[in-house]
């Protein structure tokens, strides 16, 4: 914005106004499909493993290696640790998911406000270091280029994905769009983990799209 034209304190107010719209959008129309979704997908997960243990009792050879569908489940699921363990364990999930949800909008404020100051600063201190002034110019393109495109693809995979599942009319499409979306972050195998979860509930859900899913995916 300030490349166009408009003065940095109306470029902050401008991009910060953009980004609460965003949310509230967001938390007005997605949050609650979002969490019918998730609460219908919660309730069918007793479903949802009768079907895979169907499907993995079918197959000869866990049979021939004599692994129990229970067992495992009971080895992936079992916590030997004591009750004290546990809570201190269950503050700390909610300590690490309410810290970051509260202290990383303020600092996007703060960095989107002051990131002018701050890039300055650290002009100032690099630049009797020619070559050190160089690397950081050429990380900070890089960073910009590298967020621009992962959030571009990372928005599109969500909404192309959700649209092809929700042709194909399976449940929890919008889960399934946003997993596909966030996993595709994993260098290399990310797409082949999103994929697998879709891939595995459709398999034990309508096996009979499961091509077009793997179409999708793969395209």
């Amino acid at each position: 914005l300030e490349k166009k034209g408009v003065k940095h304190n109306y470029a902050v107010f401008i991009i910060i106004s953009i980004l609460l719209t965003v949310i509230i959008i967001f938390s007005v129309f997605l949050v609650p499909l979002l969490e019918k979704e998730i609460f219908y997908f919660i309730d069918n997960i007793p479903n949802f493993i009768t079907k895979v243990e169907e499907l993995y009792n079918q197959i000869d050879f866990f049979k021939k290696l004599g692994l129990d569908f229970n067992q495992i489940l009971e080895i992936i699921f079992s916590n030997n640790e004591d009750y004290m363990s546990k809570i201190i364990k269950f503050v700390n999930a909610i300590f690490s998911a309410f810290i970051p949800t509260i202290t990383t909008p303020i600092l996007i404020i703060y960095f989107i406000a002051y990131y002018e100051n701050i890039e300055n600063y650290i002009k100032n201190k690099s630049f009797k270091n020619q070559q050190l002034f160089t690397i950081l110019k050429q990380i900070k393109y890089m960073l910009q280029e590298y967020f621009k495109s992962y959030f571009i693809i990372t928005f599109l995979l969500t909404i192309i994905s959700s649209i092809c599942f929700a042709a194909l009319k399976i449940e929890y499409f919008i889960i399934w769009g946003i997993i596909i979306g966030i996993t595709n972050i994993i260098p290399y195998v990310g797409p082949y983990i999103g994929g697998g979860i879709v891939g595995l509930f459709v398999l034990t859900t309508n096996p009979n799209i499961l091509i077009y899913v793997i179409i999708i995916i793969i395209c």
